[in-house]
C-alpha cells in the first residue's frame, strides 16, 4: 500500500522544515554579505593557450591522414 504525501502532492512551504532547519537557512541569508561581482571562467591566457592546443592537434588529425591517404596510394597505386 503506498502512503499518501505529507502535504497532499502540493509543493513543500518554508513551514513543512523543523525549526532548527529553518533557523540555520534564516540566518545564513541574514549574515551574508554582498555576492562579489563574477569572475570569468578562463582568462585570456588560458583561452589562447587551449586553443592553440586544439590547433596543434587538428594540424596532427591532418597530417596523419595524408600520411595515410599517402600509403594507400603507394599500396593500390
Amino acid at each position: 500500500m503506498v502512503m499518501p504525501n505529507r502535504n497532499g502532492g502540493s509543493t513543500p512551504n518554508w513551514d513543512d522544515l523543523p525549526p532548527n532547519v529553518r533557523g540555520r537557512f534564516a540566518r545564513a541569508t541574514q549574515d551574508a554579505p554582498d555576492a562579489p561581482a563574477p569572475q570569468p571562467l578562463a582568462p585570456p591566457a588560458l583561452a589562447r593557450d587551449l586553443s592553440r592546443l586544439a590547433v596543434l592537434f587538428l594540424c596532427v588529425a591532418l597530417g596523419n591522414i595524408a600520411v595515410l591517404l599517402l600509403a594507400l596510394w603507394f599500396i593500390y597505386g
